[in-house]
């Protein structure tokens, strides 16, 4: 016999924990639903900006970073745009980096 009981007539009765549980799965359902389509509006806002901003590179030029200020403005220009780097590499100053372990327990 399961968890339930059999009331008059051999009618199936839930108990009180079996109906909260299902009064509690719709509800999460649907909460979970509403994240997704926030979550979705939210992503198709992030990737308009960035392909916004991406558009904007090659006629915006950023300025030297000694004439930025650390204000959260000045820096969010810098996000995702893209730069051009000048130089050499010092391959007798290379170094490789493999994956470390703590406690042997991989990732640190």
């Amino acid at each position: 016999e399961g968890s339930g009981s059999h009331g008059a007539g051999g009618r199936y009765r839930f108990t009180s924990g079996q109906k909260a549980l299902f009064s509690v799965l719709p509800i999460t359902t649907f909460c979970m639903g509403v994240w997704q389509v926030r979550r979705l509006q939210w992503k198709k806002a992030v990737i308009a900006d960035r392909e916004q901003r991406s558009s904007e590179w090659s006629s915006t030029p950023l300025p030297p970073l000694r004439d930025v200020s650390s204000s959260e403005e000045d820096l969010d220009r810098f996000d995702f745009h893209r730069v051009t780097i000048r130089g050499k590499f010092l391959h007798e100053q290379e170094f490789h980096v493999f994956g470390r372990q703590c406690k042997s327990q991989p990732g640190y």
